[in-house]
């Protein structure tokens, strides 16, 4: 979920004298992030191989990260702060290199006055619809909240004619960058305030070789009715092209789509397109289109969106996605540029346009590799819209990050 989707609505409900309210647990994790990364940062950040037999091997990672945010609701001069300090450690333990078991932890510390605010009820747990609900937390106080979570749970057997994964597990089946019609399983929004993070979700999933390309078919189970996921996509070549199609049924929506993804002279070429029929309303066809150009130091990603199953009605940003993309309006375009600075310093701007309502969303980002195992980020979502557009009601929103791999 990201905080930068907040609606008005619920942030008036929790409005504060003090713009912005400090943790008092915060400096205190603070300062042992700080101190933990000053006499670590030089490190090697590769896994580590901390048992090993003939058959069988265990290895070691994970990061450090402590990130930053800032919610400034000009409507009603009210400011929420978010700290986050998270631990991951990842495990991978093998056996005869055809059997692998992947554990990845979290235990994080989460400050500010967001925590005291209705929306976090909604926000701390984010596998309300998972079959196995693998996170706990607990309050310390009003403003500090613990919990610790697997983010990855899975058991993956090669089993030479076909793979399985068995476990919570991340699947991401679309081929676009910022809007992902047939990528059902694992959402993904390009305003994320951490990009890369998925949920993920507890299924068994099955990739078999077939003819010239491959098939794979996923089940996942949840423990609440009529929020199960069957799917099956079938994965070929055909000239220059990844062809992909896609057919299923996705939380009582039937569903069926397809992706192409290739180029067009030195340029990336690629689509999604899905006809979501759920039960009780009419079909409806959603698709994206785009494709990007590199430069010496520049690469531009442009890609447009249409949904036809547009609410009309604003989106809750606190509901649990149910795979599909959801929006107000019906049309987007938006617009990327990633800039290399110097071979350690990127720039990443990314601009959301909803044309008929006629809102935009601005993210620039400055990403800093101040070592090898070190990244510094630094950014914000801002936004310009009118009543009844997409982005109505959204906070400007400020972040930073730092992040230790070991």
């Amino acid at each position: 979920m990201s905080l930068s989707e907040f609606g008005e609505g619920t942030i008036k409900e929790t409005k504060q004298k003090n713009k912005y309210i400090q943790s008092p647990g915060r400096g205190l994790l603070l300062f042992f992030f700080i101190f933990f990364l000053f006499i670590s940062c030089f490190n090697n950040s590769h896994a580590k191989e901390i048992y090993k037999t003939k058959n069988f091997k265990v290895k070691l990672k994970g990061y450090l990260k402590t990130l930053w945010v800032f919610i400034d609701d000009n409507t009603t001069d009210t400011g929420y702060t978010q700290n986050v300090n998270r631990l991951r450690l990842q495990t991978d333990a093998f056996y005869k290199e055809n059997l692998k078991l992947r554990l990845i932890y979290d235990m994080e510390g989460i400050t500010g006055n967001i925590v005291s605010t209705p929306m976090w009820s909604q926000l701390k747990n984010d596998q309300v619809y998972s079959y196995w609900d693998l996170t706990s937390g607990k309050y310390l106080n009003s403003s500090t909240y613990i919990r610790h979570s697997l983010y990855r749970a899975y058991l993956y057997y090669d089993a030479k004619f076909a793979q399985f994964t068995l476990g919570k597990q991340r699947v991401a089946w679309g081929v676009m960058r910022f809007w992902r019609p047939t990528d059902m399983f694992n959402p993904e929004t390009p305003l994320q305030i951490e990009p890369g993070e998925r949920l993920g979700i507890d299924a068994i999933h099955m990739s078999m070789p077939l003819g010239a390309g491959n098939i794979e078919g996923l089940y996942s189970q949840s423990r609440l009715p009529g929020y199960n996921m069957g799917a099956g996509k079938y994965h070929f070549t055909l000239g220059e092209y990844d062809i992909g199609v896609i057919g299923g049924k996705i939380r009582e929506n039937n569903v069926a789509g397809f992706t192409f993804d290739g180029y067009i002279g030195n340029g990336g070429f690629r689509g999604e397109a899905a006809r979501i029929k759920p039960d009780f309303k009419d079909a409806y066809y959603l698709w994206s289109v785009g494709g990007d150009y590199s430069f010496k130091k520049l690469t531009l990603t442009l890609e447009y969106l249409n949904n036809g199953g547009a609410t009309g009605s604003p989106i809750d940003p606190f509901e649990p996605n149910p795979g599909l993309i959801r929006t107000r309006r019906k049309q987007f375009v938006g617009l990327s540029a990633v800039y290399d600075v110097t071979p350690l310093i990127k720039f990443n701007g990314f601009v959301s346009r909803d044309i008929d309502g006629g809102s935009t969303a601005f993210s620039p980002r400055i990403n800093w590799n101040y070592a090898e195992n070190v990244e510094i980020s630094i950014g914000g979502v801002f936004y310009n819209a009118k009543p009844g557009s997409e982005y109505e009601g959204y906070p400007t929103t400020y972040l930073g990050d730092i992040k230790y791999y070991f």
